[in-house]
């Protein structure tokens, strides 16, 4: 049975070191057993990461009207894990406040993190946390959950204005200070089918063979480590060759073909941005 101290020297052995800026993906159940379950895993992380390191978590709840309940960040549950949920009521985490992809943080740097990201902002654009882990250079870890959860990618998608996301507005609805419901929009709602939803998505394979990828088993779970600029690299020089990259390739996707009849008519705008984003970034 995995115990903190297991995972957190499966951690540090897979390069985690103080003072790191994390970005957590996870899936529990992918470790197998472990003592003390969820918070278990969250103290590896932190011990890991040390006083000086920031921890964050997506704590996504798509509070889309129609889809979810409204908003409120201090009830409102995760939708994506059990390791988020728990994350979110520890002792000092702090949480973002948009409506859809509210990220969860604790550490020196949480507040720099979460400070500028407003529900009327796009998910995954130049406001949201995101943008502060490309500054940071966040450490992304996968915990046993693979590639799929990669956020990084609608990151890329938003950044550079794809066709097939920056045509959606989001309507979502949160609850305010008064405890008033209230109806807010936002840009770049990132919707619709992704290739890169299943396992043997073209990118995720792209990513796994680029040599910047780090792996350790803890338990029974497969851990994943990145940096998120070498994402943002790897993804746009993908994009660059591909515009489609992200998009799936099944014959019966209406959104995927119908995106990628409008992103390939789009490339020379698209490696032109990628060009932009690549230099602003200073990527390789």
């Amino acid at each position: 049975m995995l115990n903190k101290q297991l995972i957190t020297a499966g951690l540090k052995s897979l390069g985690v070191k103080k003072g790191d800026v994390l970005l957590v993906h996870s899936s529990l159940k992918s470790f197998g057993k472990v003592a003390g379950g969820a918070d278990t895993v969250i103290n590896a992380l932190l011990e890991a990461a040390g006083k000086t390191g920031t921890v964050c978590m997506p704590t996504n709840t798509v509070s889309l009207i129609g889809v979810n309940p409204p908003f409120h960040p201090l009830r409102s549950t995760s939708k994506v894990g059990v390791i988020t949920e728990y994350f979110r009521f520890k002792k000092g985490v702090k949480r973002g406040i948009h409506p859809t992809h509210a990220v969860c943080a604790l550490g020196p740097k949480a507040d720099y993190v979460l400070k500028d990201h407003k529900p009327t902002d796009s998910p995954c654009g130049r406001k949201s946390a995101f943008k502060k882990f490309i500054d940071l250079d966040a450490t992304v870890l996968f915990l046993g959950c693979g590639l799929n959860p990669n956020t990084t990618n609608h990151v890329a998608e938003d950044w550079l204005g794809l066709s097939y996301i920056a045509s959606r507005k989001g309507i979502a609805a949160l609850v305010d200070l008064k405890n008033n419901v209230k109806k807010v929009t936002f840009p770049n709602e990132p919707g619709g089918h992704r290739d890169f939803y299943v396992p043997e998505s073209k990118i995720n394979r792209i990513l796994m063979n680029s040599g910047k990828i780090k792996e350790i088993k803890i338990g029974e779970a497969t851990v994943l480590m990145i940096k998120i600029r070498d994402i943002m690299q790897v993804v746009l020089n993908a994009l660059k060759d591909n515009p489609a990259v992200l998009l799936c390739d099944m014959p019966d996707c209406t959104f995927c073909y119908e995106s990628k009849q409008s992103v390939l008519k789009d490339r020379e705008r698209i490696n032109t941005k990628i060009d932009s984003l690549i230099r602003e970034l200073n990527l390789k």
